[in-house]
């Protein structure tokens, strides 16, 4: 089932990893609201962190597992020895329209609004070999880019130090590609089984309640302590920005995938799907306020605490909607491809 209301180019997101996989699947010709088959809440403490809310990164299931599961997918993330190696597998795959998500320091790309001016972890898709320049293709919002780079400034972009710095957790990121291949569907449940499995597995109230509870706690720490945290450093304002942008992506694909659900025969999910779009709207007014305001200080503090707590009680509604709409609902349990 392709989300034909989707081209080639179209998919954007508000964080980059959604973005460069989601990019890929369109243009592999797969649906991508299948990456919003996972709510997000497994809270893991990260180390470094400076905001509270760092400390409580909601992770999703990987995107290689979810693509894995549902159409197949391989995904190859390799990391290259130097860059001369980057560069003959870039080629190589390119040569077979294969496109290549790669993590490069944002630094380094002339597009970027950080250009020279401060380092971040970034991904990119490059789509095609140019001679001396590569096609890259960039739909993370805050960085809107189709065109060419040079083969050295992307090479530089890939294995900047700045990407082993190995901060809040991470490992060393450079010279690393991820490559998608076309899936091998075989006999997989129905979109609607695998939907419906995901949606009540996402809503189990221990799950939800861990969500919750830990955006109650970094609302208390904010409003506990706001002078403590009026500052912050260039690298954490970017970090928190982030952190704020990846819930709204989260959740506007979690309509998306519910929406989909619908379709393939789930019911009583709409309200569902339109509530989620809500709870991104909300997350992305966060992160506006968050970048726009938070140099005004305390009262900025204030008003993020106060938005995390709002936060909380839309999605703990938001899940216990869902969680009443499934009880009961019956789901196509014919055996069939998933997705396609």
């Amino acid at each position: 089932m392709i989300d034909l209301s989707v081209r080639r180019g179209e998919f954007t997101s508000l964080d980059c990893i959604t973005a460069t996989y989601g990019h890929v699947l369109v243009t592999l010709g797969y649906d991508p609201s299948v990456l919003g088959a996972d709510w997000g809440y497994h809270p893991v403490e990260l180390p470094e962190s400076e905001w509270p809310v760092e400390r409580f990164a909601f992770h999703r299931r990987s995107f290689e597992k979810t693509l894995l599961d549902w159409y197949g997918i391989n995904s190859e993330l390799i990391q290259h020895q130097d860059t001369n190696a980057v560069e003959k597998y870039l080629r190589e795959r390119l040569g077979r329209n294969e496109p290549v998500i790669v993590l490069v320091d944002a630094f380094h790309l002339p597009h970027s609004s950080n250009y020279h001016l401060q380092h971040h972890a970034h991904r990119i898709v490059v789509h095609s070999d140019e001679g001396p320049e590569f096609a890259i293709i960039d739909r993370y919002r805050g960085s809107l880019f189709e065109g060419v780079i040079g083969a050295p400034e992307l090479l530089s972009a890939m294995s900047s130090e700045a990407l082993a710095e190995g901060r809040r957790g991470d490992p060393d990121w450079r010279n690393r590609t991820i490559c998608v291949s076309s899936g091998s569907p075989g006999d997989r449940p129905s979109y609607a089984t695998s939907a419906h499995a995901a949606i009540v597995q996402n809503t189990e109230p221990a799950a939800t309640l861990s969500g919750t509870t830990a955006l109650r706690t970094c609302a208390g720490q904010l409003r506990a302590a706001p002078e403590a945290y009026a500052t912050l450093s260039p690298a954490g304002m970017i970090e928190v920005s982030a952190w704020f942008g990846e819930l709204a992506s989260q959740r506007a694909l979690n309509a998306r995938f519910l929406r989909a659900a619908v379709a393939a025969g789930v019911p009583g999910l709409t309200e569902g799907a339109d509530a989620a779009d809500d709870l991104s709207r909300h997350w992305e007014r966060t992160r506006n306020y968050f970048f726009l305001r938070f140099r005004t200080g305390v009262s900025a503090v204030l008003r993020i605490s106060d938005l995390l707590e709002e936060a909380a009680a839309l999605e703990a509604d938001w899940n216990e909607s869902i969680r009443k709409a499934m009880h009961g609902a019956s789901a196509d349990v014919s055996p069939g491809k998933s997705g396609q």
